[in-house]
């Protein structure tokens, strides 16, 4: 039997980096470089996952009495696993996994940062939502969150299964869907440095925060309110304090949000009439300009390549995790 095939965006974080672990509102934008999952019945004793341009190695495993049994290359497949205990799934046979997030790297195989693991687990999700009892959201939100040993806010989930735009707030761990206001342009820039968020979110949870995070906090709540009546002007302007605060808060913490070339693309930015930040945990990935004129980010694109960040072919999606038709 041939199941549809599941797919999930990527995401990139516009505000409540960090604050969001502390209650704040996070401002999450789903991405058009989607993950693809593909769970079909198969013949023989054993089930296989593949996961091309993710590892060389297929997988090969038994699901007995509700767990994984691996017996190849089970390591490299520990999503996989959380979203199979999240979700006890009810196979009437063997599976044959197939795994796509060849979407989230660059040409030279380095990722990207939108949120891949995120992505990949919701659309696993979502591929077995005919053989489990619970939604896919609660399936990925709790797979996701085991994956990360309990770190992470489930944002980049949430945007994953919602699309579009979203507030999220982490002690609901729910989502409001917003409109991105018309007359607000943007651009998504690749650093060329690849972050690893877990390790920044070790770094955060180990320092003692103080006023500089406290306005980061209350600026994340400006962001999120100023989106239900959104203005480009207001907007701009609130997110040009919150970036200030971002890198404010970044010196006092030496969290290193702003390395690897985000800081001088913010000044870049700031002297050509636009807000520059990088997104998430910061220190390489993604950066996001914003502009009340698209001419301005064509002008931006030329210092971007200049100081070696790429300007991106990705785009907000509306879509979340869904099957195919």
């Amino acid at each position: 039997m041939r199941m549809p095939e599941a797919s999930a965006p990527g995401k990139v974080m516009l505000s409540g980096e960090y604050a969001v672990l502390r209650g704040a509102p996070a401002i999450v934008a789903a991405v058009d470089h989607r993950a693809v999952a593909r769970v079909d019945a198969c013949e023989g004793a054993t089930s296989s996952v593949t996961a091309p341009g993710f590892s060389e190695h297929s997988g090969r495993f038994e699901w007995q009495d509700g767990r994984v049994n691996w017996l190849e290359a089970g390591d490299d497949f520990a999503l996989l696993e959380a979203v199979l205990d999240a979700g006890q799934p009810t196979f009437s046979s063997s599976v044959c996994v197939s795994l796509d997030t060849s979407a989230f790297h660059a040409a030279g195989g380095a990722k990207l940062g939108l949120g891949s693991s995120a992505a990949l687990c919701a659309a696993i999700a979502t591929a077995l939502d005919d053989t489990v009892d619970l939604a896919p959201a609660l399936v990925a939100m709790s797979a996701h969150r085991n994956f990360q040993s309990g770190r992470g806010s489930g944002a980049d989930v949430a945007a994953s299964l919602a699309g579009g735009v979203i507030d999220y707030r982490m002690e609901e761990s729910g989502w409001t869907c917003l409109d991105w206001p018309e007359g607000l342009h943007y651009r998504l820039y690749y650093s060329g440095t690849s972050a690893s968020t877990p390790d920044k979110i070790r770094s955060f949870d180990s320092i003692e925060v103080g006023a500089e995070f406290d306005e980061l906090v209350a600026l994340s709540n400006e962001i999120a309110e100023r989106f239900r009546e959104p203005t480009v002007f207001g907007l701009l302007g609130a997110f040009a304090r919150y970036a200030d605060a971002l890198r404010t808060f970044d010196v006092v913490s030496g969290l290193g949000i702003y390395a690897n070339g985000h800081a001088i693309m913010a000044d870049r930015a700031r002297a050509g009439q636009l807000i520059y930040k990088p997104c998430g945990a910061g220190g390489g990935d993604i950066g996001i300009a914003l502009a009340h004129d698209v001419d301005l980010l064509e002008a931006f694109d030329g210092d971007a390549s200049e100081l070696g960040f790429e300007p991106m072919d990705a785009r907000i999606d509306q879509n979340g995790a869904r099957l195919s038709t």
